[in-house]
């Protein structure tokens, strides 16, 4: 898991879904270069940086979140995911 080289760039491009990519200021196990190349990679995807470390579940993120579920997204239903 951790260490792996990982690499779905190619699969980025076609998330048809809305994102939301939350990263920690302060992460040392994720670069946040790299969650600022993952969030522009996805079409229309959100980029938010919180404070704290990886992973933190603080208010923040869960504001966050919250906001970006609460936004209107395009209708997707009858969408087909193959």
């Amino acid at each position: 898991f951790f260490g792996t080289k990982a690499d779905a760039s190619d699969l980025a491009a076609s998330i048809e879904s809305p994102v939301l990519v939350i990263h920690s200021q302060n992460d040392i196990t994720v670069p946040l270069a790299t969650a600022r190349r993952l969030a522009s990679l996805i079409p229309d995807a959100q980029f938010k940086i919180v404070e704290g470390y990886h992973a933190p579940w603080t208010p923040e993120v869960l504001a966050a979140i919250s906001e970006f579920l609460a936004q209107e997204q395009p209708d997707t239903a009858g969408s087909v995911v193959e």
